[in-house]
């Protein structure tokens, strides 16, 4: 018997039509995996993303069968949330299965390099008539601090003649908060703090 108390069932009877979760997240990368479940075809799918503390802003959404199915992705941030739209006008929808819906990118703007909790709100699925399907949210997510490569002044991944001319030149400068860049998905300026004695000088 299985969880809908059907004998030899497989635990479909009773299950909602769509579930959305969180896949794999990367704070190295800003990147936030988003997958869905679904038993029936869904032609359009709008969710709220919600991070705690408010540090990380959309900026690209790509790859999944929401890319492929769909004509339109789009998104907006509004009072510090981000809310995505994804639909097909010409009556495209993705078919029954469980895939990646898609992947969103984030700026990170963690500068204290601390855990964000990511959380689904407001899900809402669509039928190709323009009925509401019932949705099933899966539990929030963590994005974990970003791993800082000391040395790394220009967030590249790698300890190269770049992060050495890029903190001498700072350093001359007198100025490292300015010259020295950061990269996009986190402040890695403080990279250049090798020695972590809280500035940038001949030392490092």
């Amino acid at each position: 018997m299985d969880e809908c108390g059907e004998c030899g069932g497989d635990g479909s009877s009773c299950a909602t039509d769509v579930t959305i979760s969180f896949g794999n997240i990367d704070g190295n990368a800003g990147t936030v995996e988003i997958y869905m479940q679904n038993y029936v075809p869904v032609a359009g799918v709008q969710l709220e993303i919600h991070d705690y503390p408010d540090y990380l802003d959309l900026i690209d959404i790509n790859g999944g069968s929401s890319e492929e199915y769909y004509s339109t992705i789009s998104w907006n941030n509004i009072d510090g949330w981000e809310i995505i739209l994804a639909y097909d006008l010409s009556g495209n929808t993705i078919p029954e299965g469980e895939d990646l819906l898609y992947v969103l990118t984030f700026e990170n703007n963690n500068e204290e390099n601390i855990a964000i909790d990511l959380c689904f709100d407001g899900v809402l699925t669509a039928t190709p008539e323009g009925g509401s399907l019932s949705v099933t949210v899966g539990d929030c997510g963590i994005m974990a601090p970003y791993d800082l490569l000391l040395g790394d002044i220009n967030g590249d991944g790698t300890l190269d003649v770049l992060d050495i001319v890029i903190l001498a030149n700072c350093v001359l400068a007198g100025d490292c908060s300015q010259d020295c860049p950061t990269a996009p998905n986190g402040c890695f300026a403080c990279a250049g703090d090798i020695n972590q004695d809280g500035g940038f000088n001949v030392l490092d």
